[in-house]
């Protein structure tokens, strides 16, 4: 055999070294992206919860600027007030979506579309009350049960069990950890 023969190439070692840095830095990156996902979905369910809370505090209906005396005032508008509080998180949440969606394929990103629809949702049923408080007290039974619906998502229910957004909210949170509990845990090992 000669000496030729047992020496590898210097190109074929270094494109393997490359290729396993990659590899390496590739999969910590993922796991990153997934962990902080998963932390921010996490961050996301309490801020819905907790803005969510059929207790609202005298507090809570002061002046905004901005904001119509009125609307402000007005009990109904309390989740909503409290969701404004958390707009610079909402931006980087909608903006995670794009980098996710970059790595993992649109498919994966889906359940970002999920959540913001909750906190739209939530939003729309603040601003159908707000509009229509005339309905509020009503005695007829559509526009009273049209007034809870807007309420019943506006406002978590006490008994969590009989809340319509938290089987979703489970759901969304369910999928998000299945796209991510994989990364992560490869990362662990």
């Amino acid at each position: 055999m000669l000496l030729g023969e047992l020496l590898v190439p210097v190109h074929s070692l270094r494109g393997v070294a490359f290729e396993k840095w990659r590899s390496e830095t590739t999969g910590k990156r993922r796991s990153e992206l997934t962990a902080t996902v998963l932390a921010e979905f996490y961050e996301m369910e309490e801020i819905i919860r907790s803005s969510r809370s059929p207790w609202v505090m005298v507090h809570e209906m002061g002046t905004i600027e901005g904001v119509p005396e009125e609307v402000a005032s007005d009990s109904s508008y309390a989740p909503e007030r409290r969701l404004l509080q958390y707009q610079e998180f909402f931006g980087r949440f909608r903006s995670r979506k794009h980098e996710f969606a970059a790595v993992f394929g649109k498919a994966a990103a889906r359940s970002f579309d999920e959540m913001w629809k909750l906190r739209l949702e939530i939003n729309w049923a603040v601003d159908s009350m707000l509009r229509h408080k005339e309905i509020r007290n009503a005695r007829d039974k559509d526009n009273r049960e049209l007034w809870l619906s807007w309420y019943n998502v506006a406002f978590r229910a006490a008994d969590e069990s009989k809340d319509p957004l938290v089987p979703r909210l489970k759901k969304i949170i369910e999928s998000i950890e299945a796209e991510c509990r994989p990364a992560v845990d490869a990362q662990a090992v």
